[in-house]
């Protein structure tokens, strides 16, 4: 069985400050996302009781969504 050495050496190159990166140095570079490297601030979290199938929270579905359009155009405001 071959070791680790081995196989980061055949199967993996440095790109972008991060090691093990699989790819290979002819310019062709798969990213492979790891669960941590994605921000979770991005994903609003939906409150346990509000459901998208329960008509009962009728103020809570339109606020967020307020609120989400508003953070989308002030992610796209250069200064």
């Amino acid at each position: 069985m071959k070791g680790k050495r081995w196989m980061k050496k055949r199967y993996f190159i440095h790109a972008m400050n991060r090691d093990w990166v699989f790819g290979e140095n002819d310019g062709r570079t798969l990213f492979i996302m790891a669960k941590v490297r994605i921000d979770s601030s991005s994903y609003v979290k939906v409150r346990g009781y509000n459901s998208p199938f329960d008509p009962a929270p009728r103020e809570y579905w339109p606020k967020r969504e307020r609120k989400a359009r508003i953070q989308r155009v002030e992610s796209h405001i250069l200064f």
